[in-house]
């Protein structure tokens, strides 16, 4: 029974607290409600409320004080809801909690109705203020207060032994109370003092009143909200399109997957508008292809970085090119006037992110170039860039030329003057950066121990992957020798396989990110919850059956080319593990480009005018030298020039 009526509370609690505890539980938020409808009468429901309680005798109850109170506050907060307040005629107003609550709720008395009980309580002598109260002299409401007795038990006991139906039950019981005021001592002084305020027909009365009045300012807001629900299923209902006859659904049916085919045709194939997919492609892939590229070794040669990808940079005999996309960003009119600093996004061209920053100045108007993002185990770059700004009267270009742009700490600025004091911007100003790599500067980390140990080192806010020193090249050298004679000349093969296997060895995480981040965003782009979505721009929202359909098999079918795909994947990298290449071409071009990059990189060690500065007799020693240790003059470019490897030009 607990169960049944506390349909708010767990089941399992209430068993336990009845059937388990042997204790009742006292009070639900369940109430009783009495719901009046007819053709001939006003809906109505009177909701029977628990009265307020002050306290309880064992301390485990006094939770429902609390209940009570909030169940009652519920009810009387509810604007289209009349206050019935009713306060026994023999107690204190101001002890009753529940006129305090009615007040709080509905601070100017609008819709509260006071009703005072038992007046056949009332001692002689005390009749004084309840007749004030009935004036409205005190306790005021705007309704009033009203005087009603019904049967005791004694009179009740009389009329059921007498009358039987609930008709005539309800009569004799408001006749005994229109009897109480006319004949009844008290009750007569209650009645003479304020007649229109005593009995359970006047009460009626007024409350009928209030009821109306209520409804009557209610209807404007009801017929508003009925209009916007109409309105919204309107919407709604033509949302779902026009309604298909059973002898047209196959036609239509093959209408919705023609369409649904063709659009996700244009998103794979990137064709009209459909472009997003492709566009998150093309950022996996550069993310890709960046961790991919930064799992190749990198070498510390004499203080400066060299590594794979700065091959698409060397051009023997030639000047570094600048970067294909200049480094653009532009400034209103009113920002250069105000002399405001205007900061670009970050844009990465060239394996670096670059940013630019605007400085107007008393003084003329700067542009600064900031460096993020190096290579692995790169400290700074070396570039020579030009700035051709727009938007000034008689700007000019200006280059500048191996500057150093560093990312230790923070990034310093290659600034450059656009323009000066006289001269004003003539409209927007247009900035472009044209930027050509010369070379990076490596990060010097004496404390990491063994050959080739790749570890992040945290320098400043720059995460280092340490490069191969010269003296890490040796060791690495030694340890993966085998049974091959040491001859002078290149590396073993051994070495070599170990080195780019090393490498390699990496590429898998990066490679099944990228498969994952694709497979998803195609996904996405096809059967995603996005509205510009594939399934949801060509399969109405009338048919959720379909949709679900649809998304499954393209999920299933998506999973299995995915499995495919790294399947595929881990062939390649099979593959990889064998040092074999077709293109002799490529692999000679690269090799000289290599060895071209490196003598570059090392020419400001000025080797090579050293050794021609010395006597016959020292270069023919130097030489039987060399040759002794399996060198050639060449390999001097490679003695590094900072102090921390002394050591090494000293074994040397």
């Amino acid at each position: 029974q607990d169960c049944i009526l506390a349909v708010q509370f767990d089941d399992t609690s209430s068993l336990n607290s009845s059937a388990v505890s042997g204790k009742k539980q006292l009070f639900t938020r369940n109430i009783v409600s009495v719901q009046i409808t007819g053709s001939e009468c006003e809906d109505l429901a009177l909701v029977d409320l628990p009265g307020l309680i002050q306290s309880q005798e064992e301390k485990e109850n006094e939770v429902y004080i609390g209940l009570v109170e909030s169940l009652v506050k519920d009810y009387l907060s509810r604007r289209n809801t009349v206050i019935v307040s009713c306060i026994a005629s023999d107690e204190d107003i101001e002890n009753q909690k529940i006129y305090k609550l009615a007040r709080d709720v509905d601070p100017e008395g609008l819709r509260t109705i006071g009703v005072l009980t038992k007046p056949d309580k009332i001692e002689r002598g005390t009749e004084g203020d309840i007749i004030s109260i009935l004036k409205g002299d005190i306790y005021s409401l705007k309704e009033g207060f009203y005087a009603v007795r019904s049967p005791n038990k004694e009179e009740l006991d009389q009329i059921s032994s007498t009358d039987k139906r609930p008709q005539g039950s309800f009569q004799e019981g408001r006749d005994i109370e229109a009897n109480f005021f006319i004949s009844n001592d008290m009750g007569s002084l209650l009645h003479a003092a304020a007649p229109e305020r005593c009995g359970s027909r006047n009460l009626l009365r007024q409350l009928s009143h209030m009821l109306k009045t209520l409804i009557d300012e209610q209807v404007p807001d009801m017929m508003a909200e009925v209009t916007k629900l109409v309105e919204r299923t309107s919407a709604e209902l033509e949302g779902l399109g026009k309604k298909v006859s059973k002898q047209d659904s196959r036609r239509v049916l093959n209408d919705f997957i023609r369409e649904f085919a063709s659009t996700a045709g244009d998103v794979i194939r990137s064709a009209g508008n459909r472009r997003s997919f492709w566009h998150s492609c093309r950022t996996i892939f550069e993310n890709a292809r960046a961790e991919i590229q930064n799992a190749a070794p990198s070498f510390d040669v004499g203080g400066k970085l060299a590594f794979c990808d700065m091959l698409e940079f060397v051009a023997d005999g030639e000047k570094a090119e600048y970067l294909k996309e200049p480094i653009t960003m532009t400034v209103s009119k009113s920002d250069a006037t105000e002399i405001k600093r205007v900061n670009s996004p970050l844009q990465r061209i060239g394996g670096v992110g670059w940013s630019l920053q605007f400085r107007p100045g008393l003084n003329g108007t700067s542009v600064c170039l900031y460096a993020h993002e190096l290579p692995p185990g790169a400290k700074s770059v070396n570039v020579k860039y030009k700035i051709i700004p727009s938007g000034f009267a008689s700007a000019a270009t200006r280059e500048h030329h191996s500057l150093n742009c560093c990312t230790e700490s923070v990034e310093r600025l290659i600034t450059s003057h656009v323009g000066n004091k006289s001269l004003k911007p003539t409209g927007n100003v247009q900035i472009e950066v044209y930027v050509s790599i010369l070379g990076y500067n490596a990060f010097q980390i004496a404390d990491v121990e063994g050959p080739a140990s790749v570890q992040n080192v945290e320098c400043t806010s720059v995460h280092v992957i340490k490069p191969y020193s010269i003296s890490d090249v040796k060791e690495y050298i030694a340890k993966s020798t085998r049974r091959e004679i040491k001859l002078p000349g290149p590396a073993s093969y051994a070495t070599s396989e170990d080195l780019i296997k090393g490498s390699v060895s990496k590429w898998k995480v990066p490679a099944y990110s990228c498969a994952g981040d694709v497979h998803d965003s195609l996904l996405n782009a096809l059967v995603g919850s996005s509205p510009d979505s594939v399934l949801n721009a060509t399969i109405p929202a009338q048919f959720p059956r379909l949709r679900k359909a649809i998304h499954q098999l393209v999920e299933d079918h998506m999973m299995g080319l995915k499995e495919k795909t790294l399947c595929r994947i881990n062939e390649l990298l099979e593959m990889e593990k064998t040092l074999y290449t077709s293109n002799n071409d490529d692999l000679s071009e690269n090799r000289r480009k290599f060895q071209y990059l490196i003598r570059s990189l090392d020419a400001a060690n000025g080797i090579e005018s050293k050794v021609s500065a010395l006597s016959p007799s020292d270069q023919n020693q130097l030489s039987s030298i060399l040759m002794k240790l399996g060198c050639s003059k060449d390999d001097l470019t490679l003695i590094p020039t900072n102090n921390a490897l002394n050591e090494e030009r000293a074994c040397l």
